[in-house]
């Protein structure tokens, strides 16, 4: 449902985006436009980088606050479509943007900008538009603070695979390092309409070092979504201990103490995403003398929950005292009654 509220709204954006991305959800193909702008202005500072990107992540906020306001029948009663809404929006982001703007080294500015996109383009940031606009606490601020247990291991909801014999993704050292945007944000689950920053480690099973690597993170999967051109440079990767030659296995070197080189990459996961559904990443590694022009590759894939899209199959609606129940339903809610609402 949130997708088709979203695709809805957004459908008009579609046109402007390049070929390839009209296949994704319409929030990836948002995203995927305000990145395009970001990398054709990517040398502009100060006042000329805010004309040509502030109006860009205006629109993010805005269409994101459309949907939640329209889905949940508040929509004329908000205002989200007025000039007005839009102008508050803008005056928001402003002080963000002009942050950014003034940053003058080119990698840490555009570093800043995808920062500011992750944080503009979720659910999260149109709450956060909506309840400034209506003079409400900040989302959150009615929750309680109680902790809920311990979240779920990620390497529990993402695996590790490689398709090279050189280098391996240890899959024990998979960390989810933050969550950012929709109604699951830190609970670390991997949940569709939030933005995670995944941690994987790769380790040399070579004779021989790598001693001057790039690594870029990617994905095929037309409901996620990668930054295009973000580089990570890797320290040296040392070679693998010798083998013992009676053995010929490698010297006693538990997979815990194996020297590694990190690979962090901030992944969208849509709003579109089915509950279960699996994410293929891949790990494209360079190295000036051991893989100039063919890069290594490896893969690793995650499963994407999405509560947003289930729906209740039964229900029993129950009037005795609350947790427990003696199996009979209420046939009629009424006044001045106390029941819980069971369903599954």
């Amino acid at each position: 449902m949130a997708s088709k509220h979203f695709s809805t709204i957004a459908a008009l954006a579609l046109a402007a985006v390049p070929q390839l991305a009209l296949a994704a959800p319409a929030d990836v193909a948002e995203i995927a436009k305000v990145s395009e702008a970001i990398e054709s202005n990517a040398d502009l500072t100060d006042e000329r980088a805010e004309r040509a990107l502030l109006g860009h992540y205006t629109r993010l906020v805005v269409v994101q606050a459309t949907w939640i306001a329209e889905s949940q029948g508040i929509g004329e009663l908000t205002k989200v479509r007025s000039p007005g809404f839009s102008a508050h929006v803008k005056k928001m982001l402003r002080p963000m943007v002009e942050n950014a703007a003034g940053i003058k080294v080119d990698d840490e500015r555009k570093r800043k900008w995808y920062e500011l996109l992750r944080n503009t383009s979720t659910e999260s940031a149109g709450h956060r538009a909506l309840a400034s606009w209506m003079d409400f606490k900040a989302p959150g601020a009615y929750l309680s603070k109680v902790k809920r247990g311990d979240p779920p291991r990620v390497t529990k909801q993402v695996w590790a695979a490689s398709t090279d014999d050189r280098l391996e993704l240890i899959q024990d050292a998979i960390t989810l390092a933050g969550e950012v945007g929709g109604s699951g944000e830190g609970n670390g689950i991997i949940d569709a309409g939030e933005w995670i920053n995944l941690g994987l480690q790769v380790y040399n099973n070579d004779s021989r070092g790598f001693f001057s690597s790039s690594s870029w993170v990617e994905t095929q999967a037309e409901c996620a979504w990668v930054p295009p051109s973000l580089e990570t440079v890797m320290a040296e990767l040392p070679a693998a201990p010798p083998k013992d030659a009676d053995e010929g296995k490698a010297l006693s070197l538990k997979k815990k103490d194996k020297p590694t080189q990190p690979v962090t990459a901030w992944i969208y996961l849509s709003s579109a995403c089915a509950d279960g559904s699996i994410v293929p990443l891949q790990v494209r590694i360079k190295d000036t003398h051991r893989a100039p022009t063919t890069p290594i590759v490896l893969a690793a894939k995650m499963q994407v929950r999405n509560r947003t899209m289930g729906r209740a199959v039964d229900f029993l609606v129950d009037t005795d005292i609350p947790g427990v129940s003696d199996g009979r339903s209420m046939p009629a809610v009424e006044s001045d009654r106390v029941f819980e609402l069971t369903h599954g």
